[in-house]
């Protein structure tokens, strides 16, 4: 996987956590959705969200 796709994804990924922690109750859901929806792309593609730039193996 291209370093610069898991860049993205770990940038998308802790943008959708910052949104998540400043939504109110109206805004939540969406974020909470955006977020599952990244996570699982990372997980599609063997992303380790929480490790340094590179895929598991």
């Amino acid at each position: 996987m291209p370093s610069e796709f898991v860049r993205e994804l770990k940038r998308g990924v802790a943008a959708a956590r910052q949104a998540l922690e400043s939504a109110g109750e109206d805004d939540a859901d969406a974020h909470r959705a955006r977020l599952a929806e990244l996570r699982d792309i990372a997980r599609h593609n063997e992303v380790d969200l929480d490790g340094a730039d590179e895929t598991r193996r």
